[in-house]
Order: C-alpha cells, then sequence, then structure tokens
C-alpha cells in the first residue's frame, strides 16, 4: 500500500445531491523520478497516517511539516498503452513494456 495525503469535502449542489470532491496532495518529487516530473502525490508513511487523518486546527502545523519528499524506495518503469483505456483493470496495466524507450521525453 502507498499511503498518499489528500484531502476531500462533500458540499450540496443546488438540488440538495451530496457531491463530493477529492484532491492528492502533491510534495516535489523525489530525487530518483525527478525525470519523470517535478511534483509527485505527497506519500505517507505509516507512524504520519494518524497525524494524516486526525489533523485539527491545534494540529495543522504538525501535519504540514510531514509533506515532504518521499525517501522511501518507488520503481519506475514503461507500461503499454493498455493502461490509457479505463476499462482496463487488469495487472496487465502495471507489466513492464520492454519495448518502450526509457527516456519519456524522445
Amino acid at each position: 500500500m502507498l499511503p498518499m495525503a489528500g484531502l476531500w469535502s462533500q458540499v450540496s449542489d443546488y438540488q440538495g445531491n451530496s457531491v463530493y470532491t477529492y484532491t492528492v496532495i502533491t510534495s516535489a518529487a523525489s530525487q530518483n523520478l525527478e525525470f519523470i516530473h517535478p511534483r509527485m502525490p505527497a506519500v505517507l508513511q505509516s507512524d504520519q497516517l494518524d497525524i494524516w487523518l486526525h489533523c485539527d486546527r491545534n494540529r495543522l502545523s504538525e501535519a504540514l511539516k510531514i509533506l515532504k519528499p518521499y525517501s522511501g524506495e518507488l520503481e519506475a518503469y514503461p507500461v503499454s498503452a493498455y493502461v490509457n483505456n479505463v476499462q482496463n483493470n487488469s495487472p496487465r496495466c502495471i507489466e513492464p513494456d520492454r519495448a518502450a524507450p526509457v527516456n519519456l521525453f524522445q
């Protein structure tokens, strides 16, 4: 599991229906992933989950301190275009594509 910091809200639309919104908090990318993008989701360590999930006004500064670039190991590799179809939901979506170029910007 890779827990990420996020926010959600629930509001009512003009007809009184609940509308839910969600966002993933980002931080600077870790050094080994900067070549993909300068930002990445703020990944939380297991000991940080309680701080993030139970943040209140008295501990907001404590919660904000944990939003740092991820220092753990993550692997990046190309995958096939199969993942681009929202109807595809299988392990094939994350299988390495050995034929894909390693440099994302060529």
